[in-house]
């Protein structure tokens, strides 16, 4: 059964409540007539009360229970430690999934190459930029505020050829072989 919001959940059971059968309730909200009964049997079991007036309606009624399953051996603290490392200053930022996970194993926290490197893309973390490529960000920020000219980057080659005091000397020229 899809998960359906606690607000979904709650107006089923106060229209199951209220004397609507499930056929019923299916046809003002689309949800199917099965689905109904499970979420309304289920929160009576919870310690829903479906003859008190007024109805009383508790989000620990409607909850999603503890699925089964085999638990995450990565905590929040491991986390946290993982992407620590990969996110501090200078070359810090340039330290390999292997490095790390021997870093962390030298702690006493025994993880493999291939768990840092998952968690770091759970968390969707990007290697912060060294200073070279913020050199680079750099550059290409001022050949654009120098206005180089309206021309398409897939048609052009930009050559940077020096930075003096934050001035960038730079040249257009076509790519060769590519049609006009």
């Amino acid at each position: 059964m899809p998960t359906s919001e606690i607000s979904h959940r709650a107006a089923l059971v106060a229209l199951k409540a209220t004397g609507k059968s499930s056929s019923e309730i299916c046809a003002i909200t689309g949800t199917p007539a099965r689905t109904v009964n499970s979420i309304y049997t289920r929160a009576i079991s919870r310690g829903f009360n479906p003859n008190a007036r007024p109805l009383e309606l508790h989000d620990s009624y409607f909850i999603d229970g503890v699925r089964s399953g085999r638990p995450s051996k990565w905590t929040d603290e491991l986390r946290e430690k993982i992407l620590d490392k990969v996110t501090g200053p200078g070359p810090v930022s340039e330290k390999s999934c292997v490095v790390i996970a021997q870093e962390l194993t030298a702690e006493g926290t025994e993880i493999s190459h291939s768990s840092v490197r998952r968690i770091l893309l759970s968390a969707q973390a990007e290697k912060q930029t060294t200073k070279r490529v913020e050199r680079q960000a750099q550059k290409q920020r001022h050949i654009s505020d120098a206005q180089v000219g309206p021309r398409d980057d897939a048609d052009v080659d930009i050559e940077v050829n020096a930075e003096v005091e934050g001035q960038v000397d730079a040249q257009v020229q076509p790519r060769v072989g590519l049609a006009p």
